[in-house]
């Protein structure tokens, strides 16, 4: 008799260490909240996430920013077709705008994009453990290799607070991070 392997993700390894109640709600009970939120640090996150997810697919020729309207539009409807205030979203969408115009403006200065080729976007991975029974996932929002040497990399777009340099400074101790790392290896 075999069995299927439980399938965990760092995702919900931190809701874990975060709160077992949610964690217990979340990723064993499956349930999920009646009403869909279209406000807050996730909703902002999933819209600049889900942009970024398209600009790129797209092969940088649609617009970034119009992509975004598009995408806020979208639950702006939903959220007044539901009869609900729409004033903090109109300021999220305000604030989603104003980061992805300077990750534009970040990513020209620095040249970022034209030393990497893409490979895939919103890529599943793998790693059996523990002799079968859990396999450990993640979804990595890109694959890359950069064109000078063909290394392959991953890329994580991130809408948290604080600076590049400071992730940079202490990436090596992101759970997130090393969880990918172990399963590239």
């Amino acid at each position: 008799m075999t069995t299927e392997p439980i399938r965990i993700s760092n995702s919900e390894i931190q809701t874990f260490k975060d709160c077992r109640r949610r964690w217990w709600l979340t990723y064993y009970r499956r349930l999920k909240p009646k009403l869909q939120t279209f406000t807050g640090a996730l909703a902002l996150g999933s819209r600049i996430h889900e942009a970024l997810d398209q600009y790129y697919t797209s092969g940088m020729e649609r617009d970034l920013l119009e992509i975004h309207a598009e995408l806020v539009k979208a639950d702006m409807k939903l959220l007044t077709d539901s009869g609900r205030d729409s004033t903090e979203l109109e300021t999220e969408a305000e604030l989603g705008r104003v980061m992805l115009e300077g990750y534009l403006e970040w990513v020209e200065l620095e040249g970022i994009d034209a030393e990497l080729e893409m490979i895939s976007t919103e890529e599943i991975i793998e790693r059996p453990m523990l002799d079968g029974r859990v396999t450990l996932q993640g979804k990595i929002d890109m694959r890359v290799r950069r064109k000078i040497d063909g290394v392959r990399m991953f890329r994580d777009f991130k809408t948290v607070g604080g600076s590049f340099a400071d992730f940079g400074s202490i990436a090596h101790m992101n759970e997130q991070v090393l969880t990918y790392m172990t399963l590239e290896e």
